[in-house]
């Protein structure tokens, strides 16, 4: 692929596996959902602080929170660290793979997060 000018490849990059061709720093936003369990003995403005903490991560690195939805203190189906509840937390966002990734890391390295999981939404 070329222009008559030649420069067209200066904004492509080839895929190393198959050899297709994308525009550079055209990140794909992808739909996600993440669900976190924070510790239940956190006061509310710790947990208000938490998912704050979260979301403007998302928000810092090119996504975009879609819900916030707060589900509260539940029991836990075992123990976790000596906790029998859990105060469960969705949240739905648009981003890049490296943002989840990055959400990933940061949630693992949190004291204040029991168990997360993301999760990719398929367009439906």
């Amino acid at each position: 692929m070329s222009t008559s000018d030649g420069k067209l490849s200066e904004y492509l990059i080839p895929c190393p596996f198959c050899g297709a061709v994308s525009p550079k720093g055209g990140g794909s936003m992808r739909s996600y959902e993440t669900l976190f369990i924070l510790k239940p003995d956190l006061e509310e403005e710790a947990i208000t602080a938490a998912i704050e903490k979260l979301t403007t991560l998302i928000q810092n690195h090119k996504g975009t929170v879609e819900q916030v939805d707060r589900w509260g203190k539940k029991r836990l189906a075992y123990e976790i660290q000596d906790y029998r509840e859990g105060y469960y937390t969705l949240v739905l966002f648009q981003g890049e793979p490296e943002t989840a990734k990055e959400l990933d890391r940061v949630m693992r390295l949190s004291d204040e997060v029991l168990r997360h999981v993301i999760v990719r939404r398929d367009a439906a």
